[in-house]
């Protein structure tokens, strides 16, 4: 009986279709300090931390850097951000996760919001004391800084002899960087330009997710992109999700 061979023929495969996810967060970043502490302390006392713990916080930008170590995300960030030195730091470890800052507005010469975490050891308990000197992002400032993303014109335009295979391979522009040409959203001069291209959707990015710290500018942020993508027709193509915090901020059921 002569040996079956299989035909190469048969056995060619091609790769699944490239399907991007663009992701852009919007929110508040922090350097939290935690010291672990025997106990809360009385007042004027003094006590001895057994360890501080420094890292970076804010849910949006803790986010897309889980997302960002992806090859196929785009992670984008829409945030105010500190110019000094602890906050140039900052963006350059953003950059090098692969998160995309240069939709963040830079306040210069204003330090880096902070969070203290009081960890009792003694019942598990943390007392939590914020300071943020940067003014949050507004409406209009936030409708302005996804310009480049929203109008239609300044979509990339991808022949249409292209497949989505080859579609998918145009790069990515650069992420930006402190000393890069490209201008903050602050700064005058031409936009930059979108980030990756879905040959698949019609929307301009997959998902819009919110801190959800202003309620009414978050109620505004999300109502205006929902009536834009309604009207152009790409709200069926992209999600968008709110993380909430307290439930007991005034409010909050409107979001």
């Amino acid at each position: 009986m002569a040996k079956l061979r299989r035909d190469t023929h048969d056995s060619t495969w091609t790769l699944p279709q490239f399907k991007p996810l663009r992701i852009v967060a919007s929110g508040t970043l922090f350097l939290t300090y935690t010291l672990s502490i025997p106990a809360h302390p009385a007042p004027s006392s003094v006590v001895r931390a057994h360890s501080v713990e420094k890292r970076r916080g804010g849910s949006a930008n803790t986010l897309l850097s889980l997302l960002a170590q992806f090859p196929s995300v785009e992670a984008v960030l829409v945030a105010p951000l500190s110019g000094n030195e602890d906050g140039e730091m900052i963006i350059r470890d953003l950059n090098n996760e692969g998160v995309i800052t240069r939709y963040c507005k830079i306040w210069k010469d204003i330090s880096v919001p902070s969070a203290w975490v009081l960890h009792s050891t003694n019942d598990n308990s943390r007392t939590v004391v914020n300071h943020n000197p940067l003014p949050d992002i507004t409406h209009e400032e936030f409708v302005s800084i996804l310009g480049p993303l929203l109008a239609p014109e300044n979509y990339p335009q991808i022949p249409s002899s292209c497949t989505p295979n080859t579609a998918s391979n145009i790069p990515p522009s650069p992420p930006y960087t402190s000393n890069s040409s490209i201008p903050r959203p602050s700064q005058p001069g031409p936009r930059p330009t979108p980030f990756l291209f879905n040959p698949n959707s019609p929307a301009p990015f997959d998902w819009l997710h919110f801190e959800g710290r202003s309620v009414k500018t978050t109620l505004s942020n999300i109502t205006g992109i929902d009536g834009l993508a309604r009207e152009r027709k790409w709200r069926s193509h992209c999600v968008f999700s709110v993380d909430v915090g307290r439930k007991c901020k005034q409010g909050v059921e409107a979001v």
